[in-house]
């Protein structure tokens, strides 16, 4: 098997040049890396879970408790890396959100905004154990 090449910044390069240089860019590592941590902390928790509609909607509600209970948001991760963290295949993680927007759950669900119509009605099939 053979595995693509791994770049990797030289640590001192990193500790004393680029973080000291680029405070913004540190910060928006931070987030990104954070995010990701509770991504892959849903996935850790979900992945027993035979609940589908369940895991998408906790999903959804967390990333809009993470963006302050905005109702419309962007993401910081793709679809695919959604579907992924919840052990979903992106055409089950798709058919869910369909199942979401016809029943007015939520409205757009792009890579570039996810906008929730019924909060309450996304945190009871959130916490409920068989939704839809």
């Amino acid at each position: 098997m053979i595995l693509g090449n791994l770049n990797r910044f030289d640590e001192q390069i990193v500790r004393f040049e680029i973080l000291p240089n680029h405070p913004l860019l540190a910060e928006n590592l931070l987030e990104y890396l954070s995010f990701k941590i509770g991504v892959l902390l849903h996935h850790h928790c979900e992945i027993i879970n035979p609940d589908v509609c369940g895991k998408v909607s906790r999903l959804l509600y967390d990333m809009c408790k993470y963006n302050n209970m905005e109702l419309q948001f962007t993401p910081k991760i793709n679809l695919q890396e959604m579907a992924t963290a919840l052990g979903l295949h992106r055409a089950t993680f798709s058919k869910v959100l369909s199942e979401l927007k016809k029943k007015s759950i939520i409205g757009n669900a792009t890579q570039k905004e996810i906008e929730i119509l019924d909060i309450e009605g996304l945190a009871k099939y959130a916490r409920s154990p068989f939704a839809l």
